[in-house]
């Protein structure tokens, strides 16, 4: 991101039509007129100005949430991504006490194979499961079986198919749930490192908004 600042990194939850919690990486700019600046690289089709949205954010070594609303957008540093200006609403709480959240991959390309299609990006993870864009179908509650590549690993499990969404693209997004038991039987070792890989995809996108 051609913007720097010694301000420390956000994340930001904005309004989705999916059930599952993303986490989209935002460099921290000057505040303007008492108002909270972030840039990231990616654009939001759900957000616009009086959206309600969710901040993430270390604070005493503890992960805080906090709600803001969106008092203005425009495009980012060479017309990428966006610029957002925030007013923060109510008091920060202990996100850490809430349910799992996920992080979203983008500029950490990760990809699985679903069933008998490879090579399908993988657009968010966490410590329970993850997003994943596909030609192939499936259904709600259909039992698959998915290989996670990491770090030059297959990771492989059993997922079980919580979400899904048909694209104008052709593609399919799903968002699954690894369900063996994470104990490395039968090779099925996806599972016991999907928090090895949450957080490893949460420093490496806090790291490139520095």
């Amino acid at each position: 991101m051609p913007l720097t600042s010694p301000l420390p990194p956000m994340f930001i939850q904005v309004p989705d039509v999916t059930p599952t919690r993303v986490l989209h990486a935002c460099q921290q700019l000057e505040p303007v007129d008492g108002k909270l600046q972030l840039c990231t690289t990616e654009s939001f089709e759900s957000v616009s100005t009086d959206s309600t949205l969710l901040l993430y954010f270390e604070e005493r070594q503890t992960f805080m949430q906090q709600p803001a609303r969106v008092r203005a957008l425009e495009p980012g540093p060479d017309e990428v991504g966006t610029l957002l200006t925030l007013e923060r609403l109510g008091e920060a709480i202990n996100a850490e006490q809430r349910q799992v959240y996920r992080v979203s991959c983008v500029n950490v390309p990760i990809h699985a194979s679903m069933d008998r299609e490879s090579d399908c990006p993988v657009v968010d993870v966490s410590a329970t499961g993850f997003g994943v864009r596909c030609k192939s179908k499936f259904s709600t509650g259909q039992l698959v079986t998915a290989v996670l590549s990491w770090d030059g690993e297959g990771l492989k499990g059993t997922v079980a198919i919580v979400s899904e969404r048909s694209l104008t693209d052709g593609m399919n997004r799903y968002g699954v749930r690894c369900v063996d038991s994470g104990n490395n039987t039968r090779g099925m070792n996806l599972k016991r490192s999907l928090t090895r890989i949450s957080l490893a995809v949460q420093r490496e996108q806090m790291r490139r908004v520095q």
